[in-house]
């Protein structure tokens, strides 16, 4: 069992030889930096990875699991009721009860990859000034229209955006809300305090885990002991690190003297 760990990103990895499918936890924030970058960078790389290489059946291999509630506070109210305050405000509340539900629906209809270009949508996107109301607020449903629709979600008979936000907006988003509330309950931290990020018990901090490249493809390859499918090395080049400071100066560089020699 290896836990890692980015302030409201966690990653709970389960490589058990007897477990029928390669199972993966991870708990994230919607509006958390941290989570956000890792559905958007580090995850979509490793999405990106599966539709290059045509290699979707590797999903059937594996059991991702993502948990939207890490460091929100609950109470309960005299009625029964339970009122969540997440730590970036109701927008955050709202961001992960569309995710949890677009993974429950994605769920039933047996559907998880669909899922994942949803979230890694969604992650890239949920901040976007153009899915921002006149008051600054969230758009919630135009991310969701958009990350929901053909062109990112390529399965004709994918989870319509209405069900994702009837979902998140309705009883059932408490009802999964709650579900994964109770997954969240048995991680060995509190809600008011978040602890480092570590792989291994190895204590990172963010420039860390840029400098060292820590990828989820490369990861999972190194885990699985391949290097076939997905876990080429064309894929683990292109899509296995994640773009350093340096790397991007470099690229940069090499674009702008292309378009040089052939001006």
């Amino acid at each position: 069992q290896v836990l890692a760990l980015v302030a409201c990103c966690l990653v709970s990895l389960s490589t058990q030889q007897e477990a029928p499918k390669f199972h993966v936890d991870i708990y994230l924030e919607s509006l958390c930096g941290y989570s956000r970058y890792f559905l958007g960078k580090t995850f979509k790389n490793f999405v990106d990875a599966i539709e290059a290489s045509g290699q979707v059946q590797v999903v059937n291999d594996l059991d991702i699991n993502f948990v939207f509630y890490t460091s929100v506070q609950q109470t309960l109210n005299e009625d029964g009721t339970i009122t969540h305050t997440c730590v970036r405000g109701e927008d955050e509340c709202n961001g992960n009860r569309v995710l949890a539900c677009a993974q429950e629906l994605n769920a039933a209809q047996n559907t998880p990859f669909d899922f994942w270009q949803f979230a890694t949508c969604f992650g890239r996107y949920i901040t976007d000034k153009g899915f921002k109301n006149a008051d600054g607020s969230l758009n919630l449903k135009a991310s969701v229209n958009y990350c929901a629709s053909a062109s990112v979600v390529k399965n004709k008979n994918r989870v319509k955006s209405a069900e994702i936000r009837n979902c998140a907006f309705g009883q059932k988003g408490e009802e999964v809300f709650l579900k994964n509330a109770d997954q969240r309950n048995h991680l060995p931290f509190t809600k008011k305090v978040q602890p480092p990020y570590f792989v291994n018990e190895h204590v990172y901090n963010k420039d860390e885990e840029i400098k060292q490249n820590i990828s989820f493809l490369r990861w999972y390859c190194e885990q699985i002991q391949s290097a076939e499918g997905i876990c080429a090395s064309q894929y683990i080049a292109k899509y296995g690190d994640l773009l350093t400071e340096e790397k991007a100066k470099e690229l940069a560089a090499q674009k702008e003297a292309q378009k040089q020699q052939s001006a």
